[in-house]
């Protein structure tokens, strides 16, 4: 069933709905506590939580958490063109001070002014890796060439 908001926003509808669903799932993947014994120092514990990261035109959420596994689940979210967003969402090993990935699913997702329209991958199998700088995390993405300094928001 399609509904019509009237007067809203779309593009912060549909983040809402995503956000929502992101925590929903973030509840049942697991806990930021549960981390098997990745470090001894706990290190790895400073990567988990919500990031932000800004430049001329975009501005992109970064969430890391943990599964009960003790493996670690990102996505990045940023919106794209005018009624597009774009995702990234891994898994990752802590390796040498950093979270390495090599699974990566990039879609993009559209809508129209109902709402939610469909979705489109745009590569999968992408790899990259997150270090941790001066309390800033550092994201380098292989596939494209990306890099993106995230700073913290807080913990879910």
């Amino acid at each position: 069933m399609r509904m019509k908001i009237s007067g809203m926003n779309y593009k912060k509808c549909f983040y809402s709905v995503i956000l929502i669903a992101a925590a929903f799932i973030f509840a049942s993947c697991g806990n930021k506590e549960s981390l098997s014994g990745n470090t001894a120092s706990g290190e790895a514990d400073t990567f988990t939580g919500s990031w932000e990261a800004y430049d001329d035109e975009n501005i992109l959420t970064l969430d890391i958490w943990t599964g009960e596994d003790g493996t670690y689940y990102g996505q990045i979210s940023c919106d794209g063109e005018e009624n597009s967003a774009f995702f990234w969402e891994f898994s990752a090993e802590y390796k040498n001070g950093a979270l390495i990935y090599s699974d990566c699913q990039k879609t993009e997702v559209t809508y129209d002014d109902d709402g939610y329209s469909g979705e489109e991958e745009v590569y999968f199998g992408g790899s990259g890796k997150i270090t941790l700088s001066s309390g800033k995390l550092i994201w380098k993405d292989k596939e494209e060439g990306l890099k993106y300094t995230f700073e913290y928001t807080g913990s879910y």
